[in-house]
């Protein structure tokens, strides 16, 4: 029905807490196997993945103090990587952004 359109995959971000968690690194070891898992069915399908590699839960700075929601700079970097992405798909044939060699111009917590 919609042979020109590209569906995308974003990574579930991480979070320094997941609410009603009993066991974090379990919530977190499935959201790692849900965004692989679905970026290799995604771009075997045609589709796109953006991937968010400043966003981890070491970087704590990118997380308000909830440890849930992103900080300013956290939704910065978040907004920043989701435009690139979508110019990169639109003016290149890559089916992931960033690539794994890209890194931006910030300082690394």
């Amino acid at each position: 029905m919609l042979p020109n359109t590209k569906l995308i995959w974003s990574q579930i971000l991480p979070r320094l807490k997941w609410r009603n968690e009993r066991n974090h690194k379990a919530v977190n070891k499935s959201r790692v196997r849900i965004n692989s898992y679905i970026a290799k069915f995604m771009i075997s399908n045609g589709g796109l993945y953006i991937r968010y590699p400043e966003i981890v839960q070491s970087n704590v700075g990118m997380f308000y103090n909830d440890k849930v929601h992103l900080s300013q700079l956290g939704n910065d970097i978040f907004l920043y990587r989701l435009q690139q992405a979508l110019q990169v798909f639109i003016t290149s044939d890559s089916k992931v952004s960033p690539s794994n060699v890209e890194s931006g111009p910030w300082l690394y917590f």
